[in-house]
């Protein structure tokens, strides 16, 4: 998402769509079968399909590239593309990691230097902010070529050249936004020999499981309710007009308080687990559960009375 918007386009009605169009639906994955290991994202973030509107995507496999990488993302900046793709963080200074543990990201590329020999990225190198480093191009080139290292599947299947469109359709997509939302509601499970999907409001079940059983919370999974929270309020206010919005902000206000409440006390648990090793107690689980459950029902009303509304 943050790479998305990280794009050098000045068109702000254009960044806008993408916000409203997208980032809906949202599924809940485990790997490996790993109950304590669950992942919640947005459907189809990785699905670059649904940016095509936006933007030129072409990709590049990795089996193209053999050699000759650094002149190869340089002929792509100078044709006005910017290059995003998996590497090798071990050998990239600018990251956390550095030196220490070999793990997969992926890096943006939107410029260079070729007097200091650096090229302009952005990516969460700290794990946490979405920043701006300059990376050497040997560091670069490293980090490319040594990606086997890693035994893991090129999780873009290889270099996404990405060029903003300058004359793309602004109208808003709301047969898209409606079957989104459809999808948001409706819980559908699929399975395979690696992972479990769910899809849909099952992930409030999916969070009161891991409260109920697991004494060590990723924060990441409600701060991200938070967000689709945020974002559904955000998208309500711009495709509505103000008088039908009216009819929801409260509502939305509302699943939002209770949101933060959740965040809080999972991230004051996490602080005494971490220093204390203290195990949450059982009323904070009560009411993190309590919430959850409010906000499902709160939220689910919200969905379908959107749906009625614009039927």
């Amino acid at each position: 998402v943050d790479m998305i918007l990280a794009i050098g386009g000045t068109n702000k009605m254009l960044y806008e769509n993408i916000w409203i169009e997208n980032y809906i639906a949202i599924e809940i994955t485990h790997k490996f079968l790993n109950f304590d290991d669950p992942t919640i994202e947005f459907s189809g973030f990785k699905d670059w399909r649904n940016f095509r509107n936006y933007m030129e995507i072409n990709n590049i496999p990795r089996s193209y590239i053999k050699e000759n990488f650094l002149r190869f993302i340089i002929n792509a900046i100078d044709n006005e593309h910017y290059c995003f793709y998996d590497h090798n963080t071990f050998y990239v200074s600018a990251y956390r990691n550095f030196g220490v543990s070999k793990e997969r990201h992926e890096i943006f590329i939107f410029g260079y230097d070729k007097k200091m020999k650096v090229f302009y990225t952005k990516d969460y190198f700290d794990y946490i902010h979405y920043d701006t480093k300059l990376v050497t191009f040997d560091e670069i080139v490293q980090a490319y070529y040594t990606y086997d290292e890693l035994n893991e599947d090129d999780y873009l299947d290889g270099i996404l050249l990405i060029k903003p469109k300058t004359n793309c359709k602004l109208d808003i997509d709301f047969d898209k936004i409606r079957t989104a939302m459809i999808s948001l509601v409706q819980n559908s499970y699929l399975c395979s020999s690696l992972r479990n999907y769910k899809i849909g409001f099952s992930f409030f079940e999916e969070l009161i499981l891991l409260i109920s059983f697991v004494d060590i919370w990723d924060k990441k999974l409600f701060s991200f309710l938070f967000n689709h929270l945020f974002l559904m309020k955000y998208r309500l206010k711009k495709i509505l007009p103000e008088s039908e919005y009216m009819a929801f902000d409260g509502m939305l206000s509302n699943l939002l308080n209770l949101s933060k409440s959740v965040n809080l006390m999972a991230l004051k648990s996490s602080i005494i687990f971490d220093r204390k090793k203290v195990k949450p107690k059982s009323n904070i689980r009560n009411k993190m559960i309590n919430c959850l459950k409010e906000i499902k029902n709160k939220y689910t009303k919200v969905i379908f009375e959107y749906l009625e509304n614009t039927n």
